[in-house]
């Protein structure tokens, strides 16, 4: 089965300086996962771009899949190379479906530098959490009904003529 996962480049801050004299880099980021690889256009003479850039992965298998963020400092027209920066390593494992994860990634083999990532699992992940809320009684007192307590079969569940209630706690 094939999965969808959709990942926006926010920004980076902080990069380290890839020309000594102008004190600046020309960064952009490449994107990798099993294959498939995105990557953002250059912004110039910057340590602190903003890419707001999208991309939409296929996802194999989620529990063992990463996704692979390089930042890179474009060489310079004269046939400089271009330069790795930092590296982030997100694992997939840690989504939870339907939900947006955005948060700011440090970048390994670099001395400093963080880039602003989100990543939003279309139809896989850890299942959502639920959390009941019933205004001025505490979850410690709240009676939930037995059918929501205990696992039954569909067919106990619409048999239940008046569902008995018991306390969690």
């Amino acid at each position: 089965m094939v999965y969808q996962l959709k990942v926006h480049v926010f920004e980076a801050k902080e990069l380290e300086v890839g020309h000594k004299i102008l004190k600046k880099s020309n960064p952009y980021v490449v994107l990798s996962l099993r294959g498939q690889t995105f990557t953002t256009p250059v912004v110039k003479n910057t340590l602190h771009p903003k890419f707001n850039q999208s991309y939409t992965f296929d996802v194999y298998d989620p529990t063992i899949d990463d996704i692979i963020v390089d930042v890179y400092d474009k060489g310079g027209k004269f046939g400089g190379k271009d330069r790795l920066i930092g590296r982030a390593r997100i694992l997939l494992k840690d989504l939870t479906m339907g939900e947006t994860l955005e948060k700011w990634y440090s970048l390994m083999a670099a001395q400093h530098g963080d880039i602003r990532i989100a990543l939003f699992a279309v139809d896989f992940g850890r299942a959502p959490k639920t959390t009941i809320k019933v205004p001025g009684i505490r979850n410690s007192d709240f009676v939930y009904p037995s059918y929501i307590a205990h696992e039954y079969t569909i067919d106990q569940a619409v048999n239940m003529s008046s569902p008995r209630t018991t306390s969690l706690m």
